[in-house]
């Protein structure tokens, strides 16, 4: 395999330094974006005092009406209930970039401060982001000595996501010694905690730089046709050690998400001066919805995750895959998908068929991304159906054995241009490469974006395509 692609090159990726508004006049420590807080989060008690105005509260579609007919009947006032939407009990706060606040709440996300210690020596010192099933910190081992990723799993998903994450995980970490198996994100430990919203599984790894989605979709980053050819080749060669004999794992959720770049030791870093790099956590202090005061479960602040762009200078040239949490056995392969639409093979779609062929289908998604900055296939307010008519658009009408079903028969109408826009789309990337290097991606694309699953290319036969390998400055790529 040619030098171009090694994985063991470092980076010359261009990552902007983005910084995050700040008030000069704000507090050094903790900012907080509802109101100036003595630093270390302490509030005093005329704040805890303090009544909600009209201005801080946000008006709902679920208040109801006031009063009823005296007499009405129970049962009736019941069924009234039950249709009312969820009550609200929190304020939205003043951040964007936060978890869905009312998650917390029985069955939902553990709250944390910056400060606690999880686990008896994981000290919280930062955000590092969050799911719709988790919240992730950034933690120092005070054993240990050594920064840490903690990923606590909301209480209604932790026994599943022991069952099926963490029973992966350890599969793999008995194999990671094969290629591929290095660029996977293998826990240091996992344990339990008890919180006001129930039991949470954590896990502890290594802390990792930004997501590709975060570099392309949230910075608007273009990375460089050398590093994304590095890291593609990675991705594609951690999918062929997944689906290799003995390990036998669909990953079920490979996309520009779940591909983090890779950091190397920040321990010797005080820990001063690595929030010197990152900023202060910024908070907003959480308010109920009426003058009640917070629920046992809710927390006191929700805080901004970190911009992990600043870690820049200590990315190693390497990718880190995570989440497993809808990964299957290639053996007994679930029906359900975790994988956002704009990932998903039209069978995963139209005939809930999963398995090793819908992870190539996400892996080809990915490396478009990856190198055109932006996703293959549109997706806006109808998610499925979205991009069912972008991949009709771009790869060509449905075979009919998909359209059986009588809620898809629409798609019938849905003809596309074959793979002339396939090719369209990827000649006119910007932000440099040949045409000979462009001539050769869509080669592989194609190869492997076909509507059969049988159809496509393995991981294997990927890794051996000249786009991985030629120099293409050379002029001696040949298509095959």
């Amino acid at each position: 395999m040619g030098t171009e692609a090694t994985g063991t090159q470092k980076s010359n990726l261009d990552i902007p330094i983005i910084t995050v508004s700040m008030d000069e006049s704000a507090p050094k420590r903790v900012r907080f974006e509802v109101e100036e807080l003595p630093a270390g989060l302490g509030i005093s008690k005329a704040e805890e005092d303090k009544e909600l105005t009209s201005e801080d509260m946000t008006e709902s579609s679920t208040q109801t009406a006031d009063g009823g007919e005296e007499g009405e009947k129970v049962e009736e006032q019941n069924k009234s209930d039950a249709n009312d939407p969820p009550e609200l009990r929190y304020m939205l706060p003043k951040l964007d970039d936060v978890e869905n606040i009312e998650g917390y709440q029985l069955g939902g996300y553990h709250p944390v401060t910056i400060g606690d210690i999880i686990g008896g020596k994981y000290k919280v010192i930062h955000k590092l982001g969050f799911g719709g099933f988790a919240t992730v910190w950034l933690a120092r081992d005070t054993e240990a000595q050594q920064y840490v990723a903690l990923k606590i799993i909301i209480a209604d998903s932790s026994e599943e996501a022991e069952q099926r994450d963490l029973k992966a995980l350890k599969h793999l970490e008995r194999n990671v010694d094969r290629p591929g198996g290095n660029f996977i994100d293998i826990p240091i430990e996992d344990f339990w905690i008890t919180g006001p919203n129930g039991k949470h599984l954590c896990i502890v790894s290594e802390v990792a730089g930004p997501s590709i989605a975060h570099l392309t979709r949230t910075y608007m980053t273009k990375i460089s046709l050398q590093d994304v050819r590095r890291m593609a080749l990675q991705l594609t060669q951690c999918l062929a050690f997944l689906h290799s004999d003995g390990v036998d794992i669909g990953h079920g959720d490979l996309t520009t998400s779940n591909v983090l770049l890779e950091l190397g030791r920040l321990d010797h870093l005080p820990q001063e001066k690595l929030l010197g790099i990152l900023g202060e956590p910024v908070a907003a202090k959480v308010r109920p919805y009426t003058n009640k005061t917070l629920e046992p479960g809710a927390p006191k602040f929700v805080y901004q995750p970190a911009d992990l762009t600043k870690l820049s200078k200590f990315y190693t040239g390497n990718i880190t895959i995570i989440d497993f949490g809808s990964s299957f056995s290639l053996y007994d392969i679930p029906e359900e998908c975790g994988t956002p639409a704009q990932f998903c093979s039209p069978e995963l779609i139209l005939n809930n068929k999963n398995g090793g062929e819908s992870d190539l289908w996400a892996l080809a998604c990915t490396i478009f991304e990856m190198r055109a900055g932006e996703p293959l296939f549109e997706c806006f307010f109808r998610g499925e159906e979205d991009v069912l008519v972008s991949m009709t658009a771009v790869l060509g009408p449905l075979p009919e054995i998909y359209l059986c079903e009588e809620k898809w028969t629409w798609l019938q109408d849905e003809t596309g241009d074959g793979e002339q826009l396939l090719e369209e789309k990827v000649l006119s990337i910007r932000g440099g490469g040949s045409e000979d290097e462009k001539s050769a991606l869509y080669d592989l694309l194609q190869k492997v974006l076909r509507y059969e699953p049988e159809g496509r290319l393995t991981a294997d036969e990927m890794l051996r395509h000249p786009w991985f390998s030629c120099n293409f400055q050379s002029n001696n790529y040949t298509k095959v």
